[in-house]
């Protein structure tokens, strides 16, 4: 008689959950604080071994980034996803001795994202979820430089782009079958290192 119930319950809870029998489908946005590794000092050293005596810059190391993602759950612990993250705008400004030239500039960072994902319920509306993958960034940097007045001032643009690995941790909590709350921590290895901290909605299919 016992082992005829615990095979009925089983048989029950999986019929009862043919979401994740079948595969999950999501789809989300979650927007908070981005920030940079790195610091001015970093800056003044690279400066310094151009050729100038001194540097002194300060540097807006973080700002706001959002990331739009989907995803599919092939069971209720693993699948893919794919997104896209805008870590927003990072700033600096400052000046040199030997020779005198102030300086300013913005370096604005963006990336697409693959990213395998382990996802661990640990109650009835919670789940844990880990990721990792490839990030395929670009990044666009302007600068503008000048000794005094206008005649002296130069302004100058680049850009650069790689593939560097992605990780992120995260929790939701459901707030309905098919909506939930994600926070989600992010970071790019890059040789500056991203994070972002971030928290949305995702919906699920």
């Amino acid at each position: 008689m016992k082992i005829r119930f615990i095979g009925t319950a089983v048989l029950a809870a999986l019929i009862s959950q043919p979401t994740f029998a079948e595969g999950m489908g999501y789809i989300g946005a979650t927007i908070g604080s981005s920030s940079v590794d790195d610091s001015s000092g970093d800056l003044d050293t690279a400066l310094v071994a151009t050729g100038f005596a001194t540097a002194s810059t300060n540097l807006d190391d973080s700002d706001t980034g959002f990331k739009i993602f989907g995803g599919y759950l092939y069971n209720e612990n693993w699948g893919v996803e794919v997104g896209y993250m805008d870590l927003g705008e990072f700033g600096f400004s400052g000046a040199t001795t030997g020779p005198v030239v102030n300086y300013s500039g913005n370096i604005e960072v963006d990336t697409w994202y693959l990213a395998g994902v382990l996802n661990l319920p640990v109650a009835d509306t919670i789940a844990i979820n880990a990721r990792a993958g490839f990030a395929f960034w670009d990044a666009s940097a302007s600068v503008t430089a000048g000794t005094g007045g206008v005649s002296n001032t130069v302004s100058g643009s680049a850009d650069d782009d790689g593939t560097d690995a992605i990780i992120g941790v995260g929790v939701s909590f459901n707030v309905t079958d098919n909506m939930a709350i994600r926070v989600d921590y992010d970071r790019i290895n890059t040789d500056d290192e991203v994070d972002m901290f971030s928290a949305g909605l995702q919906m699920s299919f």
